[in-house]
């Protein structure tokens, strides 16, 4: 009886567990699903032949010009082997695509529009 006890609880506490979107700035990591956001831009970079990705970095509207790596909790930089994987882990953490636009100025730079899911 204990072992499917523990079973079920192993079972239902991964269905609870959602990874979440952190990035670092100042030194800080920043757990972006709990800021009041319901737009975020993901910019993919991809390598001088256009196959493969070099990195992806966040932009949630804060103060800085700049993106932001996206990382995990520890602050270490996440690496994502393709645009699938990239929208797919955002997918499950709250977060849909909405728009793609490639920047005019370097076509190699890609932005994916993500919008917070209301479930």
């Amino acid at each position: 009886m204990k072992k499917i006890l523990v079973l079920f609880a192993i079972l239902f506490s991964g269905v609870l567990s959602i990874a979440q979107i952190y990035t670092v700035k100042k030194g800080l990591v920043i757990d972006v699903n709990k800021l009041d956001l319901e737009y975020i831009t993901v910019t993919g970079s991809l390598n001088m032949t256009g196959t493969k990705i070099k990195y992806f970095a966040i932009d949630y509207g804060d103060e800085g010009a700049m993106a932001d790596n996206i990382t995990d909790e520890t602050g270490k930089v996440m690496k994502f082997s393709s645009v699938p994987v990239m929208l797919t882990y955002f997918f499950k953490n709250g977060w849909e695509l909405n728009i793609i636009d490639r920047t005019p100025n370097n076509p190699a730079v890609i932005v994916y529009y993500l919008k917070r899911r209301h479930i």
